[in-house]
């Protein structure tokens, strides 16, 4: 992995402050978690707030850049460079709100933003990295057929089989699914991939 597709997210004022008022507390876990735009991620971290995390972990938040699979040739004009910037400043507010998020339950936090392929990358980054147990989310099985760049469940299935740390994959209740698979319909009914598409560049 290039060093130059990972980007590290420095802690906000806020983050940084935890870190100094916590550094007398013994870090007993690093828990990597991976989180992308859906609603899916929303919930992994939140159940991890509420059920798994402790106040002497140390967070990794994992997001990464599928773009950068596209060919190099295509990625050399100065168009194709404002699209990818375009990505990375998506992928750095993704990784911020989440770790303000952890900061307001107190709860440290780092941001790890890479590019690559979904499943290698996280793979090969977990290996690199060694944390205690690696936290994913889970999507329904008709959303997971119709998006092809986000963490499905078949990520999850590869990453349970060749990362060397634990794995923990964060499924909601079939009722908590449902709510889920509406509101990520929604959001793609309301033409957030325009939205998206526009901050990038593409349109």
């Amino acid at each position: 992995m290039s060093a130059t597709d990972t980007i590290t997210i420095e802690p906000s004022e806020t983050v940084q402050n935890l870190f100094q008022t916590s550094s007398s507390i013994p870090t007993q876990r690093i828990v990597a978690i991976t989180v992308d735009e859906s609603k899916f991620s929303e919930y992994a971290v939140t159940w991890a707030i509420k059920n798994y995390l402790q106040e002497t972990d140390i967070v990794l938040l994992v997001h990464v850049r599928t773009p950068a699979s596209e060919p190099l040739s295509l990625r050399t004009t100065d168009y194709s460079k404002k699209v990818m910037d375009g990505f990375v400043q998506i992928s750095k507010d993704l990784l911020s709100g989440y770790m303000d998020i952890l900061a307001e339950h107190e709860f440290r936090s780092r941001g790890i933003s890479l590019a690559g392929k979904v499943k290698q990358t996280i793979v090969s980054y977990m290996n690199e990295v060694k944390p205690d147990v690696l936290l994913m989310g889970s999507r329904g099985p008709t959303l997971s057929r119709s998006l092809t760049k986000t963490l499905m469940p078949r990520t999850s299935d590869y990453c349970s089989t060749h990362c060397s740390c634990s794995v923990v994959v964060v499924k909601p209740t079939p009722e908590e699914l449902l709510v889920l698979e509406e509101a990520e319909q929604e959001s793609m009914n309301r033409g957030d991939s325009l939205k998206l598409a526009s901050r990038v560049g593409l349109m």
